[in-house]
Order: structure tokens, then C-alpha cells, then sequence
């Protein structure tokens, strides 16, 4: 017969768990994925309500060209920060 699997959304913090910390354990990497003392944090700092229009002139890609040219997106990314060092603001 058919496998069925009833299919269960993730909450937000669920998500980000398995593509963080977990991700990161799962290749040997324990020091990535959690925001601690000690750990090597990189961060995103990330708006999900912001809603905007994608204008290739002001993407910070090398590549202009864009499927999503003039749709407007719901969520954008604010910040980022490397090793602890801020390089990119909007």
C-alpha cells in the first residue's frame, strides 16, 4: 500500500532549531548555532512582517538580473552580523 504521512507545520522556533543548532551538531560543528557565551555566532537579524518591492538596482548581489523583479515580499533580512561583526545593514 501507499505511505501516508499527515503532514505537521513547524512553529517558527521549531524551525530555526533544526536549521541551527541540531544542523550544526549533525556535522560535528557544536560551537555553531546558539547564541551563548563561548559560542561562534554568526546572525541574522531578520523582519517577517516588513513587507517590500525587489528593485534588482538595490539588491547586494553582484548579479542585477532577478526572477523576482517588481514582486512585493513579505520578510526581509535587516542585519548581519559575522563572528560577531556587524557587515550588512539596511
Amino acid at each position: 500500500g501507499k505511505y501516508v504521512r499527515e503532514e505537521k507545520a513547524l512553529t517558527l522556533m521549531e524551525a530555526l532549531d533544526k536549521m541551527t543548532r541540531r544542523a550544526a551538531g549533525r556535522v560535528g560543528l557544536p560551537a555553531k548555532g546558539q547564541i551563548r557565551a563561548g559560542m561562534d555566532a554568526d546572525l541574522v537579524i531578520f523582519d517577517p512582517d516588513e513587507t517590500w518591492t525587489v528593485d534588482p538596482d538595490k539588491l547586494h548581489g553582484k548579479s542585477r538580473n532577478t526572477p523576482f523583479k517588481g514582486m512585493e515580499l513579505t520578510g526581509r533580512v535587516r542585519a548581519t552580523y559575522l563572528k560577531g561583526k556587524k557587515v550588512f545593514e539596511l
